[in-house]
């Protein structure tokens, strides 16, 4: 286990090492740590480039890491829901949960500690594909040294005993680490789809240049047990609580599930991926403007609220700004919206200048526009 090149796949991306520089020692360890990741014979999917990268004496073993994963979320973009996230799997079934959070705030010390209760997929990306398959990358652990956050060590999942993957994960549901160290115990509960969603979307890589990214996210959100917070100040306590979600005939919490997509019209010009909503500096609607949505990229809409993509930028909708944004898929005068208002929330002496209010603030942030051409 100490030759010249090192054969891995991180998420579906063949990799070829080249250790030829570094020293029989050094190569060794080089295939141990990754060693969960090795292919024997590359993976020819005609779809994704093979990458090739030396590693060099005296190199990182984190920066290696990152590097594989960088390039390797590079070809996957668009292909796979990519997600911040830990993945941790039952033993036998393969179902999978992802522990989502941001850079630092739990994911590997998740893995670390219930590795040796679940199987480990992942510390840091978990892959999904449309099918709600799990794609694995069980890399090398990447540890925070104590008093150095600035610096990483690479462990090696098997060195650290950490169980194996199973075979054919698929996702069982989603978690939303939320650590309080002031916690006496740990505590699960659902998480509403819309602050779901929210909170994930800054913890993807992609998402934007995917096909309706809202929807596959929801999707994801609401499969297997769904998607939970979990407050806690250990996550070694956590172990019970998390095996719950993966038990499908646990009497567990329940999660939302209830959600409708919204879709762009068919042949719709849609804004590009990076893009955000255009602002408008108008301050005051004229008599008998029509309004009509700006382009946008997907939007789901849930219990009275919407949330709407553009490019790459949410924006969450509710009350009477759900219902003009609603109203607002052909063009539409802020009278006839008002009515709607009315027909849904009931009278109020305050209705033309609500709707006119939301409506003006809605064409201020891009999210509507006003419509060209006769009326």
């Amino acid at each position: 286990m100490s030759g010249t090149t090192a054969h891995l796949v991180a998420f579906g991306v063949p990799w070829t090492l080249d250790l030829s520089h570094l020293a029989a020692e050094d190569r060794y360890e080089v295939h141990r740590r990754w060693e969960r990741c090795r292919a024997d014979v590359l993976d020819a999917d005609p779809e994704l480039t093979p990458q090739t990268t030396p590693v060099s004496p005296g190199s990182s073993a984190y920066d290696l890491s990152r590097h594989i994963t960088r390039r390797s979320i590079d070809q996957q973009l668009g292909r796979l829901l990519l997600l911040h996230a830990a993945g941790l799997a039952d033993p036998t079934s393969g179902a999978t949960l992802g522990l989502i959070a941001p850079s630092g705030t739990g994911k590997t010390t998740s893995a670390r500690i219930l590795g040796h209760r679940f199987g480990y997929v992942t510390d840091e990306t978990l892959a999904v594909r449309d099918d709600l398959a799990v794609v694995p990358y069980p890399k090398p652990l990447s540890v925070i040294e104590e008093g150095h956050p600035e610096f990483k060590r690479e462990l090696s999942a098997t060195d650290h005993g950490l169980l194996p993957t199973p075979r054919d994960p698929r996702l069982g549901g989603t978690v939303l680490l939320h650590r309080d160290p002031t916690l006496l115990r740990p505590g699960l509960e659902p998480a509403p789809l819309l602050d779901a969603v929210t909170q994930v979307i800054p913890q993807t890589s992609g998402l934007a240049w995917m096909s309706r990214p809202l929807v596959r996210l929801a999707t994801v959100l609401t499969a297997g047990a769904g998607v939970h917070t979990l407050h806690y100040a250990e996550i070694g306590q956590c172990g019970d609580l998390l095996e719950r979600l993966l038990d499908p005939g646990s009497d567990g919490v329940t999660a939302e599930r209830d959600w409708a997509a919204v879709s762009p019209p068919p042949g719709a010009t849609l804004p590009a991926p990076g893009s955000g909503p255009v602002s408008n500096p108008a301050t005051s609607l004229p008599d008998g403007t029509r309004l009509v949505r700006a382009p946008w990229t997907d939007a789901l809409a849930v219990d009275g609220e919407v949330l709407v993509l553009i490019g790459s930028t949410p924006l969450r909708l509710a009350g009477v700004g759900a219902i003009v944004w609603t109203c607002a898929d052909q063009p539409v005068t802020v009278e006839t919206v008002t009515a709607h208002v009315v027909d849904a929330l009931g009278p109020n002496p305050s209705d033309a200048d609500l709707v006119a209010a939301a409506a003006l603030e809605l064409v201020r942030v891009g999210v509507l526009v006003p419509a060209e051409g006769p009326a």
